[in-house]
């Protein structure tokens, strides 16, 4: 929603009535699985959820605007400036750190969880709109708990089931529309 307005009212990107039935539905998917979530959560953690989203939104957007810039020097550089900034964070904790083997799979699970995905979707940033790479990125809330649910064999909460199913026809509604045949010419 929010690489959608800003896209639209700030940076000018153009949009289609399409663009805003999809944030519409999407939205409305979100916005059910965050409220059943939130219920009884604090002030403060559904005020860093929203202000989550709303730093996410201006790292796509930013990586939108970086789009001619080599994408795997962009992640390199954005997750290395996120190291230095948690820093003091990590040496000023107390438990144990990491040893042997630990620290080659640490490194692996952070260049194949973290590097290759910020690569591919600052690459994909290069032809297509912000808003739409994010819709798309909305995969996620339907999958984790499909995952989960083969994985583990927890079934979903319905709140869950509802607006992934929303977030799934937003999606659907976009990629999957359907096209008329082009009129025959001549007899």
């Amino acid at each position: 929603m929010w690489v959608l307005l800003v896209g639209v009212f700030v940076l000018g990107e153009r949009v289609n009535q399409r663009d805003w039935t999809q944030l519409a539905i999407v939205s409305l998917g979100v916005g059910i699985i965050v409220a059943y979530e939130s219920r009884g959560a604090s002030l403060n953690a559904v005020l860093l959820a929203l202000a989550s989203g709303v730093t996410y939104a201006g790292v796509v957007l930013s990586l939108r605007t970086l789009r001619g810039l080599d994408s795997a020097w962009l992640a390199a550089l954005n997750l290395s400036v996120t190291a230095v900034c948690l820093a003091p964070w990590a040496f000023a904790d107390r438990t144990p750190w990491p040893a042997g083997i630990q620290w080659p799979l640490l490194l692996a699970f952070g260049v194949l969880q973290m590097g290759l995905p910020y690569v591919l979707f600052a690459r994909g940033l290069r032809n297509i709109p912000g808003h739409e790479a994010t819709a798309i990125g909305m995969l996620e809330p339907i999958l984790v708990p499909v995952w989960v649910l083969i994985a583990w064999g927890e079934r979903p909460a319905w709140w869950t089931v509802v607006g992934g199913s929303l977030i799934l026809a937003g999606l659907a509604m976009r990629y999957l529309r359907r096209t008329r045949p082009a009129p025959s010419s001549g007899g």
